[in-house]
């Protein structure tokens, strides 16, 4: 019975059915009369929930470890453990994967096919929590795989390892290895791999914005995979509020709360909806709210735990605590190629005007690899020192640099900072720094972003009377 169940979950599986194959592995658990069947039918009913975003998936993982225990079977506890694993690193917490992955495989080393899908998940859990084995680990799953022929895994870990030569730096072989494992996961329809290239990709890239998105929003929408699309559909919506496309923002959230809502998905909508309140005048309040959600899901990894802290520097800056920001942001042991922390250091640096700031986030900036981004940084904090020092034919000249790149790739939000900036530096009679501030003014005003206003309502230029009266 329990074949003939497993079967037909298979194949609810292959039809993007995930809420079935849960329901189909239950019932299959209630009929096995040995441990190791019912370990591997909750795995995969454990899998499967976590693609139908059910808050169930954890549990259903924890049971299945337990069944594995009780069962002795080497290969139902690597398969039982790989699957809990891959859970916990799909929503932050690879700190909490990783050690008992890593024990299972101690405990029952080799060589197999169910030893490489393991093994590629440990080094993903490593990866992302920050831990020096990682590429160790992917070199050694790699040879396995490699000889085994398993492209699934060869894909996965030429993104895991791309992943990590970014981080080191080496951006050129990190290129070449995320592109062949896009390329590969393309080719077998790995769609989860796809988006994890996608999105390595990009983060290596010099945007904000991802290109990759609506190939993911294709691909969820055909698999049925909600997990998948969640993630897609946010992705495209942060790119919709960075351009202040804010209704459009509204209904792709929209679609978002159509799906079915696990704690991590609802948990994500509220700290979205707190990122609105912190522009739209408090930010403060809005703050303390994200703190307390934070509290609520408890410790993240190593990078969920940085991106905290850096949120935390941005709320700095809302707050109008520039120094606080800038140091902050500095502090940041963010891993990521293109520096992100150094964004809101640089953007906290300009608006407070101080030599010692400008001067150490251009330190912090030097070995970035070279990009528009990077160049924009440079040119906006130079400009700055620049017109300091009464320079003011370099500071309009790096200024002018700076603001065209900052709009296209940061879009009208953070792009704004430092075309808005350039006022301070340039002067409030500078004809090109006016236009700039003016249409930034005009943008932040229609919405209403009042802790903006409030922020930089010293070198905003008036606006025009219509413009006024809507805001």
């Amino acid at each position: 019975a329990s074949e003939s169940l497993l079967a037909a979950a298979d194949r609810a599986g292959l039809l993007g059915s995930f809420g079935q194959v849960v329901d189909l592995c239950l019932r299959g658990v209630d009929l096995a009369d040995d441990a190791a069947d019912r370990a591997q039918l909750l795995a995969r009913a454990a899998r499967a929930a976590h693609s139908a975003l059910d808050d169930r998936a954890r549990d259903l993982a924890k049971r299945a470890m337990d069944e594995a225990s009780a069962s002795g079977d080497p290969d139902v506890a690597l398969f039982a453990s790989t699957v809990r694993a891959k859970l916990l690193d799909d929503v932050g917490e690879s700190h909490e994967a990783w050690p008992q992955l890593a024990a299972v495989l101690d405990e029952h080393p080799g060589e197999t096919a169910l030893h490489v899908t393991a093994l590629a998940e440990l080094a993903r859990s490593y990866m992302l929590d920050g831990q020096p084995q990682a590429l160790e680990v992917t070199e050694r799953a790699l040879q396995i795989a490699e000889g085994l022929d398993m492209d699934r895994e060869v894909a996965e870990l030429w993104a895991t390892r791309g992943a990590g030569l970014a981080t080191g730096g080496r951006m050129r072989e990190a290129e070449v290895l995320l592109t062949a494992a896009l390329d590969l996961a393309r080719e077998h329809q790995l769609l989860h791999t796809k988006r994890r290239a996608m999105a390595n990709l990009n983060y290596m890239g010099d945007s904000l914005l991802t290109p990759f998105v609506d190939e993911v929003m294709e691909d969820a929408r055909r698999l049925g995979d909600d997990l998948l699309l969640a993630d897609a559909l946010q992705t495209k919506a942060w790119r919709a509020f960075v351009m202040l496309e804010w209704d459009e923002e509204a209904e792709i959230l929209a679609q978002v709360e159509q799906l079915a809502m696990n704690q991590a998905l609802r948990d994500t909508m509220e700290e979205v909806r707190y990122g609105r309140e912190q522009l739209m005048g408090d930010p403060v309040g809005a703050q303390q709210r994200i703190e307390e959600l934070w509290s609520r899901a408890g410790t993240g990894d190593s990078q969920t735990e940085v991106n905290r802290d850096l949120d935390r520097a941005s709320a700095a800056f809302y707050e109008g605590r520039f120094r606080d920001a800038l140091e902050g942001a500095l502090a940041v042991p963010h891993r990521a190629p293109q520096r992100p922390h150094l964004n809101w250091a640089a953007v906290a640096a300009l608006r407070l005007g101080e030599r010692d700031g400008l001067e150490a986030v251009l330190e912090a900036l030097e070995g970035a690899p070279l990009s528009g981004i990077t160049q924009m940084r440079r040119n906006a904090l130079g400009g700055a020192l620049a017109a300091l020092d009464g320079d003011m034919g370099e500071a309009e000249a790096r200024f002018a640099s700076a603001g065209d790149v900052a709009l296209e790739k940061w879009g009208p939000l953070f792009g704004g900072f430092i075309v808005v900036s350039a006022r301070a530096y340039l002067g409030l009679d500078h004809q090109l720094a006016t236009v700039w501030a003016r249409e930034i003014h005009t943008r932040w005003a229609e919405l209403g972003l009042t802790t903006l206003l409030d922020l930089y309502a010293d070198v905003l230029p008036p606006l025009e009377d219509s413009v006024a009266e809507t805001a």
